[in-house]
């Protein structure tokens, strides 16, 4: 039986169909943080939990925002990592620079729930 596999977008090609989106009406962009090469995007229309998008190398990775622990973590829905056949080397990158910029990701998620 054959499987297939989503083709892997390039950060390009996720960026633009994040304008085309936000063009559309469909959520509206706060700015976004580039940590060591790992692009961080939160939305003002965005549903809770409180999370984060994150781009890295064709990867596109959601990330919670306990603010009560100050702790993120991957979040709890099917599409936390696109495409599910990201190399882990690429996954674990972005976790560590979660992690190390966790404070400057609160405030990026704080700031769009303001501009909502």
């Amino acid at each position: 039986m054959s499987r297939k596999l989503r083709r892997n977008r390039g950060p390009n090609e996720a960026k633009s169909s994040i304008v085309r989106a936000w063009q559309q009406g469909y959520i509206g962009v706060v700015g976004s943080k580039t940590f060591d090469g790992v692009w961080f995007m939160a939305y003002t229309k965005d549903h809770l939990p409180p999370h984060v998008h994150a781009f890295y190398a064709g990867v596109q990775m959601i990330l919670e925002l306990d603010f009560e622990q100050r702790i993120i973590r991957l979040a709890d829905r099917k599409d936390r990592i696109m495409p599910r056949n990201a190399k882990k080397s690429d996954v674990k990158r972005i976790r560590r620079v979660a992690d190390a910029y966790s404070d400057m990701l609160f405030e990026l998620w704080e700031k769009a729930r303001d501009e909502e």
